[in-house]
């Protein structure tokens, strides 16, 4: 990838419809900005019809020095000769122009012209190889597959030049007479960027080996285009390469190309050959662990009793390797909830281990598979004082999947003093799943204890997950106030768990105090606010605001913070001041496209709130696929499971600056203000 540094600006402007779009170097030598000139930057459908939207001005800016301006030539009335010439020229402007001219010459007498130029150069020149770069580009525009000196810049200095040739090897693959010969060297190249062409050159050439020279790319380090480039290749030459493979006709160079390749595609035929991998130990492990990761995805209970229950396969030459058997398991655990399979087989020398972590998948697969024949030991290690938190943990959980006759007594013996607090906090949490009821007295009283170190969020997620659950919540709140400190640390729960829900907002406000309710929109007010935090907001005072508020769990500014909400490290630069401020104080007035809450009730009893997410498996089946705004992760809804949906719009609840004083919301509009904007 590419990193950003920040120099002094050649233009500003502290006018609000200062935009600069794009920027070109002319062919006088001068900079040439384009100034869209607009006060709306927001692209949404309704921002498309604001009044103050300019559709008919814009502005060019031209940057030069005192150095007189160039005058480039008149490229049509030059001889071809002339036109190469312009290819040492130092602007980039004169050579793209250059290349241009040649398409409109006699193409035969350009191909001449140009082996002729390249001959002429002379190595010695300091640019001599950028000279042959542009001498195979302009070989490129005619179209003239000119090998020689696509071999020479493959093997070039200049990672660019070498990243170029290889793009030109897939681009005239059918008429070069090895191009995996020439891609095989440059997908091991040094420079990434020479890597990704590589791989994308060799996803242009259809056959079945192709997969097997670009599946070395995954001997070096991959970065994000990498890795999307490499999964875009297999799925785009499957057709060639799945055949061969199938009849023996390829091979890979290791194990870790193949299992990368196969953990691309998937399916039945695909997993055989996954699981010979495995068996045999001949993967790496990150390798070993995707492989296993598609082998119970696509398996049933045989599978994931050998790859993930079983410890045989995880003890290699006599030694046990707890964390790839921990991993499998935890796998296993997100899976078996979306399948249907209910094994029988025995979890009990899972139960028995001496890893915590294992331990705790155990349980949890016990819950999702009900089994009950395990519930004497579930009870046993619920009441264990000396299991680990996490255990006892995953035991509450399991009794009340179970529906275990001793569960309500057991939890609401661990709900009392002198009970740590994270164990009455843990045994409350499954009483959500048992009895709502219940749980709200037992939350009451719990969060009158709360220590300053506790974390809430799993509590209130708990509440909010289940219908009914957060009216439930709502009585626990109500049924006994609650300090400020505590009111506080409940409410940024709240909003970290990536739920809104105003009443509970408003009964918490309400016991921090000092709060000053949301006011009536009017576009007056904004213009108000909008002048006062100009003119006396502190945007340093605001910065720190915005930490202390737990805004920063939910969005990331400069790369740090929450993923809930949009990122806000430009939101200076992309939306006025006057609409940042309708977004704080008023959320839900204009919603980002792809950020309104959905909220889906289920047949079981639950509730999810996410943003919902089409994809091409959902579109077929009618399924409901949901990203949890707190997690970033899928959750997929069977269509025949869905009781209700309703879209409940902002993720970000209205209130929210009732706990703010004038001068803070000042300061926190200033802030925001002044995001992704360069400092003057």
């Amino acid at each position: 990838g590419f990193s950003l540094q920040w120099k002094d600006p050649l233009l500003q402007s502290s006018h609000r419809n200062f935009r600069p779009v794009d920027v070109k170097t002319g062919p006088d030598g001068a900079i040439y900005v384009v100034d869209w000139y607009n006060p709306i930057t927001c692209h949404q459908d309704d921002r498309y019809r604001d009044p103050r939207r300019d559709k008919a001005h814009g502005r060019i800016w031209r940057l030069s020095s005192a150095a007189p301006a160039l005058k480039p030539e008149n490229l049509r009335k030059i001889t071809i000769a002339k036109v190469l010439d312009c290819l040492k020229a130092p602007e980039n402007w004169t050579r793209y122009q250059a290349k241009r001219e040649l398409t409109n010459r006699d193409a035969t007498k350009v191909g001449v012209a140009i082996q002729k130029w390249v001959r002429s150069l002379d190595p010695k020149l300091p640019r001599y190889e950028h000279h042959l770069y542009e001498a195979l580009g302009a070989f490129a525009t005619i179209e003239k597959v000119e090998p020689g000196l696509l071999q020479r810049l493959l093997q070039a200095s200049d990672y660019r030049a070498r990243a170029f040739a290889s793009r030109l090897v897939g681009r005239w693959h059918d008429r070069l007479p090895s191009p995996l010969k020439l891609l095989a060297p440059r997908v091991l190249d040094e420079h990434p960027q020479v890597r990704l062409e590589a791989v994308m050159a060799c996803a242009a050439i259809p056959s079945a080996k192709s997969i097997t020279v670009l599946a070395r790319v995954v001997d070096l380090p991959m970065d994000e285009w990498i890795q999307y480039a490499f999964e875009q290749a297999v799925h785009h030459l499957r057709s060639h390469w799945l055949p061969a493979f199938k009849k023996g006709e390829i091979s890979f160079a290791n194990p870790n190309q193949l299992a990368a390749v196969l953990n691309k595609v998937g399916g039945p035929s695909v997993i055989a050959a996954l699981k010979k991998l495995v068996i045999e130990n001949k993967l790496p492990t990150n390798s070993r662990s995707s492989a296993i990761s598609a082998i119970l995805a696509y398996g049933g209970p045989e599978d994931w009793k050998a790859f993930a229950i079983d410890s045989k396969l995880h003890t290699v030459t006599g030694k046990y390797n707890s964390d790839s058997h921990e991993n499998s398991l935890h796998q296993l655990t997100r899976i078996a909830k979306l399948k249907k399979e209910m094994p029988t087989f025995s979890l009990n020398e899972l139960l028995s281990s001496t890893y915590p972590k294992i331990q705790e998948h155990a349980l949890t697969l016990i819950g999702v598979w009900k089994h009950k024949q395990s519930s004497d030991v579930v009870l046993k290690m619920a009441r264990s004082t000396t299991s680990p938190m996490n255990v006892r943990r995953a035991a509450f959980r399991a009794l009340v999947e179970l529906r275990h006759p001793n569960a309500k007594a057991t939890l609401i013996s661990y709900t009392k003093k002198p009970n740590p607090f994270s164990l009455r906090q843990s045994a409350t949490e499954s009483m959500v799943e048992l009895n709502l009821l219940l749980a709200s007295r037992l939350t009451s009283d719990l969060l009158q204890d709360t220590p300053d170190s506790a974390n809430l969020n799993s509590l209130v997620r708990a509440f909010l997950n289940r219908d009914g659950g957060a009216e439930s919540l709502e009585v626990a709140l109500q049924r006994r106030k609650l300090k400020p400190k505590i009111a506080r640390k409940v409410l940024q729960s709240l909003f970290e768990s990536g739920h809104s829900h105003e009443s509970l907002v408003r009964i918490l406000t309400s016991s921090i105090g000092e709060t000053n309710p949301s006011p009536k929109y009017s576009d007056a007010l904004v213009q108000r606010i909008l002048q006062d935090a100009k003119k006396f907001g502190q945007a340093n005072r605001g910065k720190i605001l915005f930490k202390s508020m737990a805004c920063i769990s939910c969005h990331r500014v400069g790369g740090t913070g929450g993923v809930v909400g949009p990122d806000l490290t430009s939101i200076g630069t992309t939306l006025s001041v006057d609409r940042i401020i309708e977004e704080v104080i008023w959320p839900n007035r204009q919603i980002k496209e792809g950020y309104s809450v959905v909220q889906v009730s289920t047949a079981q009893g639950r509730v999810f709130r996410g943003y919902e997410r089409k994809t091409r498996d959902s579109q077929k089946t009618g399924d409901l696929v949901l990203q949890d705004p707190g997690t970033q992760k899928f959750i997929t809804i069977k269509k025949k499971d869905i009781e209700e949906k309703l879209t409940t719009g902002s993720m970000m609840p209205t209130g929210l600056t009732a706990l703010l004083s004038r001068e803070q919301l000042l300061d926190l509009i200033r802030y925001l203000a002044e995001l992704g904007k360069i400092k003057q």
